[in-house]
């Protein structure tokens, strides 16, 4: 079985301040944070969810495009086999 838990913070407070030149952007006062002791409450919520499948995935495709080929983006494909 798999156990999964995730839990964020929206840093965009933070990150945005260095590039904002909007004259109507309005900074907010500090980072949209959730709570730990709400995302343990959504987890007990949701429960124990079971599937079928008990393998574990796998890539079946990875690759990238030569890095050097554009200025702005890099392009990365994958494919799992769920």
């Amino acid at each position: 079985p798999y156990q999964i838990f995730c839990l964020a913070e929206d840093d965009w407070v933070i990150q945005a301040q260095a590039s904002t030149k909007s004259i109507n952007y309005v900074a907010p006062t500090m980072p949209n944070k959730g709570k730990l002791s709400a995302s343990y409450a959504l987890l007990t919520a949701i429960g124990v969810q079971t599937t079928l499948d008990n393998s574990p995935p796998s890539f079946t495709q990875l690759s990238i495009v030569d890095p050097t080929a554009y200025n702005t983006k890099i392009i990365v494909t994958f494919q799992l086999n769920e």
